[in-house]
């Protein structure tokens, strides 16, 4: 079945946008829930990149992840936002172009606080292209829900080194109900959120995937009025909000369709492909 995209109360701006860089969410947007992606997608990204659009992705998994995922694809990427922004990096080399650590100190002391308030909780911590955690990290991330890896290491109380990502989760407990105390918690110095992987992400506010994608923008003399975002969850918002096109997957929720210019088909329907279609120059849909 064919579905049409719809325009938001926002619409009428995106007439105006010239689009220079697309940047998508994988899970639930740009990738198919068996992770694949369709042909029509696949053609349709490399339809923009030769009418001169550049293409990214931004997740919050961390980079090892999201080259694992997004390892078939990497021929018409030209960047990749990892760990809910945390690391730019070129799509074609993997090597990092941007990052924004958060210092073993500052870390320790985030982690501290979360564990006066949420005891019972475990901690850990990406480190680029390496994982731990805490003992009780380790523990409740042999739940199949928590997505992360916990033999990379033996188990740390803090991290040494600077990371890119903290990670909090609990025993049997949604990490969706946990993203606003643990907000309350840390203030408006720090990004919390959650993105589907079974744990909250804390990050510094300054490291999200809006910011990240503004820095990739400006690297080449664009900007985020030059962005066409998609995104399907809570760590997509502001990245939504920033750009010159917002797009919002049809499967989102109501709160963050309203952050959005655009309502785009699901995942299952090819909603990335139609729209790019639809709203880049020079790239033709079925």
């Amino acid at each position: 079945m064919t579905r049409s995209l719809t325009a938001h109360p926002h619409a009428p701006k995106i007439a105006r946008v010239t689009i220079r860089l697309i940047m998508s969410d994988l899970d639930g947007t740009l990738l198919r829930d068996d992770k694949t992606v369709s042909a029509r997608t696949r053609t349709t990204l490399q339809a923009a990149r030769a009418a001169g659009v550049r293409v990214g992705i931004a997740t919050a998994r961390p980079a090892r992840l999201a080259l694992a995922a997004v390892g078939h694809l990497r021929d018409v990427l030209d960047v990749m936002v990892v760990s809910n922004g945390a690391v730019v990096l070129d799509a074609a080399t993997g090597a990092a172009l941007h990052e924004d650590l958060l210092d073993p100190a500052e870390a320790t002391r985030v982690i501290s606080s979360l564990r006066g308030v949420f005891p019972d909780a475990g901690f850990g911590w990406e480190l680029g292209d390496h994982f731990e955690g805490d003992a009780a990290f380790n523990e409740i991330a042999q739940d199949p829900r928590v997505l992360r890896d916990t033999d990379m290491g033996a188990a740390r109380e803090f991290p040494a080194d600077g990371v890119h990502q903290l990670v909090l989760a609990r025993h049997n407990t949604n990490p969706l109900g946990l993203v606003a105390p643990v907000a309350d918690v840390l203030g408006p110095d720090y990004a919390v959120s959650e993105s589907g992987g079974g744990v909250v992400e804390i990050s510094p506010a300054t490291s999200t995937k809006a910011a990240a994608v503004t820095w990739y923008a400006e690297s080449f003399g664009a900007s985020q009025a030059n962005v066409l975002a998609f995104g399907d969850g809570l760590n997509d918002v502001p990245m939504i909000r920033a750009a010159g096109i917002g797009v919002a997957m049809a499967s989102a929720s109501a709160a963050i369709k309203a952050s959005a210019d655009r309502i785009a088909p699901t995942n299952m329907d090819d909603g990335v492909a139609r729209t790019i279609e639809e709203l880049v120059p020079g790239v033709r849909g079925e």
